[in-house]
């Protein structure tokens, strides 16, 4: 499930969950449930993020934390973790926020660019990690080129909005390396309406 509220001014809050059923070769079963909420503000200068995992019903992780530069052009970020340990830690180089990553991608799309390429800092890892990120777009799609959209509350907007497909990319952080296997992929279909 993912829920997306806000606007430049007052900031971004994105709420995700994630739930994974999982069963092992004999038979048990796993419902492993992870839940993420982030808040940026408009001009990428302040970031906040909650995650909490639960692996059937129980409480197994839970890590909070902010992070902020001076200005949106400052590359280096002041990380402090709250939960599980207070922790504060720096980060360098040119590094996004999560609606920031969004939006990069978005422009990039409006643009006729076919891939999209940044280091994302969304307090994964207990706060710690840094990604860097591929994202392959593809053709645009007009608008109304779906017409199988789900009959669910306001899912008839998405009829108006031209979309791109896109596959992103997770990798570890390299120093030096050229080649990697992705952390983990995803694809989508991403609407100019974010």
């Amino acid at each position: 499930v993912y829920e997306l509220k806000g606007d430049p001014c007052k900031g971004y809050e994105q709420t995700i969950r994630f739930v994974t059923l999982s069963e092992d070769p004999k038979g048990s079963e796993t419902v492993t449930d992870l839940r993420s909420v982030y808040w940026e503000n408009g001009d990428g200068t302040r970031f906040k993020f909650r995650t909490t995992q639960y692996q059937n019903d129980r409480l197994t992780e839970s890590t909070s934390g902010a992070a902020r530069r001076p200005s949106r052009a400052h590359t280096r970020l002041r990380v402090e973790i709250s939960k599980p340990k207070q922790k504060q830690t720096t980060v360098g180089g040119t590094v996004l926020f999560p609606i920031q990553h969004s939006i990069g991608i978005l422009d990039a799309a409006r643009a006729g660019r076919r891939l999209f390429v940044s280091d994302l800092y969304d307090g994964s890892e207990k706060g710690l990690k840094v990604y860097e990120t591929a994202a392959v777009i593809g053709d645009r799609k007009p608008p109304g080129f779906k017409t199988d959209l789900p009959k669910v509350k306001n899912a008839d907007v998405l009829a108006s909005q031209a979309a791109w497909p896109v596959s992103l990319s997770y990798y570890p952080r390299s120093k030096g390396r050229s080649d990697a296997v992705p952390e983990y992929e995803l694809a989508f279909l991403f609407y100019e309406n974010g």
